[in-house]
């Protein structure tokens, strides 16, 4: 069955708490070179991704306002990079060697992932204000990708399904775009 494309537009909600919260089952953080095509922050995944299963975490934040929550179970890994104010993050992974990037710079960002299954691989660049991201995969191996530069601009990736891959660029203001693939 062909993916389905829709583009519409995406509520987004503002707070104003500074949460800075990890939650998960972690042993050795352990990076190693780039493995994906669709990551790009330089390190690449954890290094269970090729050798023995580990769980990993790593979120930065600077600025005032921003928040993170992550909650993973099982073997997965996940990056988040905050920079600017009032930034939101919430990651949730569940399943085996599943990865998440993110990188947001600006004001107002908010970026939602969930993953369940196994080597799903979700990475997402945010830079403006006001930008909202959503990535939710079941499955096994898909992999996808928003970048946002400008303000204003919202992208949605559903995928439930294997093996389908699917990238969102939007360079501007004001863009929108919805991807259903099953």
């Amino acid at each position: 069955m062909k993916p389905e494309y829709i583009v519409r537009g995406v509520a987004r909600t503002q707070t104003h708490l500074m949460i800075a919260m990890v939650v998960a089952i972690t042993t050795t953080a352990a990076f190693a070179g780039d493995l994906s095509s669709v990551s790009d922050f330089g390190a690449g995944e954890p290094a269970f991704m090729t050798t023995r299963l580990r769980q990993s975490a790593t979120v930065d934040q600077r600025g005032a306002d921003n928040q993170f929550q992550g909650r993973q179970l099982g073997s997965n890994g996940l990056l988040s990079i905050q920079t600017g104010a009032a930034n939101t993050a919430n990651l949730v992974q569940t399943g085996a060697r599943n990865w998440q990037a993110l990188s947001q710079a600006g004001n107002g960002n908010q970026y939602a992932g969930n993953q369940a299954g196994a080597y799903n691989t979700a990475s997402v660049i945010q830079q403006g204000s006001n930008n909202y991201g959503l990535i939710d995969q079941a499955g096994t191996a898909n992999r996808a990708s928003i970048t946002q530069r400008g303000n204003d601009n919202r992208a949605t990736v559903v995928q439930v399904r294997s093996y389908s891959g699917v990238e969102v660029l939007q360079n501007g203001n004001g863009a929108r775009a919805l991807v259903l693939a099953r």
